[in-house]
């Protein structure tokens, strides 16, 4: 992702929050954009997995990235893990400052999994104009009934890292892990985090209420129609469907990705 950033207009940036933690990310930002988009990678992973995405959105737009906390360079200086509005307020805090909000207006939120669900947080929180999410959920009706029970037996609490990682051979293929290289991906996403972090993101899944957003926020919905992780026969319309695509084609199939969030904000 270096060498990207390298030879791009990309630049990383830093926002300090009243919550005493920085949100981290990156932006490339233009003169006079026809959209402002703010994008959120999914749990565990980091802003750099949505960099190629941003590299195929027009030049003309404002876009940014945010590291979720305690992902890539957010922090989270607390002993105890945050819950979803507490994330939520501080990444809402941050876009209002760094993308000027109050003076601009407001933005496009994009997010993916994890990201996806927490934009709809964020957009109950603040104007958002609109919501996409990528291989994420709208709905607890569209979660898949094994999290419910994983909350419900408390399994959650037996997950470790070394149970995650040593069964990847088992069910990574299975959530759209195939090649060597994106196995390697996660197994560095997981490295980065403790196993108390795997823990919290299972509980804070399997619990998932969907958040009032305000009023005339449109939602848009792209998912793969190979979704393991959140099977699209649980998916409820409206829904732009992606053939082959699994719960990884925001990097896989970034350029069929790009080309649905580009025909859902057409200059509007």
């Amino acid at each position: 992702m270096n060498t990207l950033l390298e030879s791009t207009n990309i630049e990383s940036w830093q926002q300090q929050t009243s919550f005493g933690h920085a949100i981290q990310g990156f932006h490339r930002q233009v003169e006079n954009p026809e959209q402002r988009v703010h994008f959120l990678h999914g749990t565990g992973f980091s802003a750099g997995t949505l960099i190629p995405l941003m590299h195929l959105m027009p030049e003309s737009w404002d876009c940014y990235i945010s590291n979720i906390p305690g992902h890539g360079g957010s922090t989270w200086n607390e002993d105890r893990a945050p819950n979803w509005l507490e994330m939520a307020d501080a990444l809402a805090e941050s876009i209002r400052k760094k993308m000027d909000v109050e003076n601009k207006g407001p933005v496009v939120g994009i997010g993916h999994s994890f990201g996806g669900m927490m934009s709809q947080e964020i957009a109950a929180i603040m104007p958002i104009r609109k919501v996409l999410i990528i291989s994420s959920i709208k709905s607890r009706k569209e979660l898949p009934p094994h999290f419910s029970i994983i909350k419900k037996l408390g399994i959650q609490h037996v997950m470790s890292k070394s149970v995650t990682l040593a069964s990847l051979p088992l069910w990574g293929k299975y959530h759209d892990y195939v090649s060597k290289e994106e196995q390697t991906l996660f197994k560095d996403m997981v490295d980065r985090h403790s196993s108390s972090d795997l823990r919290w993101a299972l509980t804070q899944l399997s619990g998932w209420q969907t958040p009032p957003m305000r009023e005339g926020t449109e939602l848009v919905h792209i998912h793969g129609e190979g979704d393991r992780t959140f099977p699209i026969k649980r998916i409820q319309q409206p829904v732009h469907v992606i053939k082959g695509g699994g719960h990884f084609m925001v990097y896989k199939q970034a350029e069929l990705v790009g080309d649905l969030i580009k025909s859902s904000l057409p200059g509007d």
